[in-house]
């Protein structure tokens, strides 16, 4: 949650661009909505009346009012877009300030792939959640909640099955992030390890010739190459197992919505044009639902990364600039150094360490 309230603080200086992507969103979920009811008119009274002219503007207006959806959508993808590359450049911008300001110790004991890591790779996912996974969450959200409002309008029961349908979406998507997560993680952490294993065998390749470790360095790499493609393959595990049973829910949900509504058409209980829509609307729903699962893995991949990237950011200097400076106007003397030594270490490869040292 610090982490979320710390990320929302990115957000104020954007908010023109937010209230576009709201409007976008309102746009494609309003229209969207229109195309059943649309098509309910069409059966129940264009059909029957055998007035063909009316049914070419009915037909007309269905792919009138898809095309203004279709403009929400792109305005709430280009807003999204917009608002995941600016706000990525301002965090990127000020890790690398934090970067620049570190003390040489943590140079020292820091590898550099896992900051090479968290610059590149952890803000990437920050970017890719915010430029595709926010406009879809509020899209699906804005558009699950009028279609239950409709359905309820339409025939309770028919609403009921329907968020029966939904509802196991939600708990396998829900089931899917949570299996997810601790993988993201673990998955950025091999990485980066890889990340740093090339840069020490790239800086250092000329130490590892001389030596005749090619070998070595090729074993150990093909370790840490192993370790992060056995993570990706949990993950593909994980995925494998829980997206088929996504459009099972829904073939189960829509053949129960066609057996319960078709009762009640034949009891004339419902209208055929009801049912028809009543269907429409479910297939409306089943994407934004499908959507969610992915949209929460990229928010907790995003999640992942923000933090190891905040974490990079608050390490604290061991030595900074005194806030209330005293300056100097007239300096004069000098300045001796007796007895005093001065040194650092540099890992190059392997923990090969060089010893850097000033003796005065």
């Amino acid at each position: 949650m610090a982490v979320l309230l710390r990320f929302l603080r990115y957000f104020p200086k954007y908010t023109l661009h937010l209230m576009i992507l709201l409007f976008g969103v309102l746009i494609a979920g309003v229209f969207k909505l229109r195309i059943p009811l649309i098509i309910n008119s069409i059966i129940d009274e264009v059909i029957g009346s055998g007035d063909f002219n009316q049914l070419i503007i009915m037909c007309s207006t269905v792919i009138l009012v898809t095309g203004i959806s279709i403009c929400g959508d792109f305005i709430y993808r280009y807003a999204s877009q917009f608002i995941g590359s600016n706000i990525v450049f301002n965090v990127r911008e000020d890790l690398f300030l934090s970067i620049q300001r570190k003390s040489f110790s943590f140079y020292d004991r820091t590898k550099t792939g896992q900051i090479l890591s968290r610059a590149t790779g952890d803000i990437e996912a920050v970017r890719r959640f915010i430029a595709f996974g926010l406009g879809e969450m509020a899209s699906g959200i804005f558009l699950t909640s009028l279609i239950v409002i409709r359905l309820s309008e339409l025939n309770h029961q028919l609403r009921s099955l329907v968020i029966l349908t939904v509802i196991p979406l939600f708990i396998v998507a829900f089931i899917f992030s949570r299996k997810q997560q601790p993988l993201w993680v673990i998955i950025r952490e091999k990485f980066a390890s890889i990340t740093e294993n090339i840069r020490e065998n790239l800086v250092g390749l000329q130490l590892v010739r001389s030596y005749n470790r090619e070998d070595y360095e090729i074993k150990k790499f093909n370790n840490i190459n192993q370790d992060f493609s056995d993570a990706n393959l949990d993950m593909a595990q994980i995925r494998a197992a829980f997206i088929p049973l996504m459009p099972l829910i829904v073939s189960i949900g829509t053949a129960t919505v066609f057996l319960y509504g078709g009762r009640l058409v034949m009891s004339g209980e419902l209208l055929i044009n009801e049912l028809v829509e009543a269907y429409v609307l479910l297939i409306l729903l089943v994407l934004p639902v499908r959507l969610m699962g992915f949209n929460l893995s990229m928010a907790l991949n995003a999640s992942a990364g923000l933090s190891r990237v905040f974490e990079l950011m608050d390490i604290k200097e061991e030595v900074s600039d005194n806030e209330n400076p005293v300056e100097l106007n007239d300096p004069a003397g000098s300045i001796e150094f007796d007895n005093v030594s001065f040194g650092y270490k540099v890992f190059i490869v392997n923990g090969l360490e060089v010893f850097f040292s000033i003796n005065s």
